[in-house]
């Protein structure tokens, strides 16, 4: 199996890249940054593998790595002049104390993940460029430990609807999802890559978002809803279902079971195995995942 590893994009913008005059033209795949004023050990951009949603309004941009574990790194950018900018990886605990901090000047570098670390982030710092040229930062597993999994991610917010108070969040199966059936979804966050000992660190991510919305877990294969219907039961929130009768509901939680309408009767059995899972995702009830009837407003 190919080891794609997770991409990281530049996919927002600090403040000090306004406060020194600084110049972004963005592309599909790039962001050139130009600024000769800005001091030397200034962040010019920064992402989180942990966000606090009601203060960072944002979640987070980095996959969740396991402890213990070695990493690739790549940076993939050109700067001028060569070697004016350098990357800082640094590990925290759960109260915010940082572990341990890798400075990185090569573009490509194994780290390995400390066992007592909660959670990471990564600077990008200014060492006197003139102009930048930022593509991506590829995480992957290092070929001495690669597996057959990749890492767990959660995806930025999609389709966001900024009067919806309520956030849907997508169990991705290993088949894959065809993204036309959730289309009609709005404020979507797709969980991917995941397995059953991803559950604390998927609690730990969306929890923060409880304060501002309530929670939709949506899965379409058996895995996938029985992990929607764990993390509905311990959050006390909503889970979207098929699949499976087994599953009944707990107190403080709400089970909806959709797509049994698709299941392939007789006449469909020589041609099942080839139907793709999400087509579940059809018979969702697009209207109440999106806050219309929402059974629990949280404004």
């Amino acid at each position: 199996m190919q080891n794609k590893g997770s991409i990281i994009r530049w996919t927002d913008i600090t403040s000090n890249t306004f406060m020194y005059g600084s110049h972004l033209k963005l592309y599909d795949n790039a962001v050139v940054f130009e600024n000769v004023l800005m001091p030397s050990g200034e962040i010019i951009h920064q992402w989180k593998m942990m966000t606090y949603y009601p203060s960072d309004k944002r979640i987070p941009r980095l996959p969740l790595l396991k402890n213990g574990q070695t990493y690739c790194f790549q940076f993939d950018y050109d700067v001028f002049p060569v070697g004016s900018v350098y990357f800082k990886v640094i590990f925290k605990r759960r109260n915010g104390e940082e572990v341990d901090v890798v400075m990185v000047e090569d573009k490509v570098v194994t780290i390995t993940y400390p066992t007592d670390a909660f959670s990471y982030e990564i600077q990008l710092i200014n060492a006197a460029a003139n102009s930048l040229t930022f593509r991506s930062i590829r995480i992957m597993k290092s070929t001495q430990q690669l597996e057959t999994e990749q890492s767990l991610y959660l995806s930025e917010m999609i389709q966001t609807d900024d009067e919806a108070d309520t956030l849907n969040i997508v169990l991705v199966a290993s088949e894959g999802l065809i993204k036309d059936t959730i289309k009609k979804l709005r404020n979507v966050i797709l969980v991917n890559d995941w397995n059953s000992d991803d559950f604390n660190k998927i609690v730990d991510c969306l929890q923060p978002l409880q304060q501002d919305y309530s929670l939709n877990f949506i899965g379409y294969t058996k895995a996938g809803s029985h992990m929607a219907y764990a993390l509905a039961a311990y959050m006390t929130e909503t889970a979207w279902v098929t699949h499976d009768d087994s599953l009944h509901k707990e107190a403080g939680m709400t089970l909806e079971v959709f797509g049994n309408k698709l299941l392939p009767d007789h006449t469909l059995s020589l041609v099942s195995s080839l139907l793709h899972p999400s087509r579940y995702l059809n018979a969702l009830d697009v209207d109440r995942l999106n806050g219309g009837d929402s059974l629990c407003s949280k404004r």
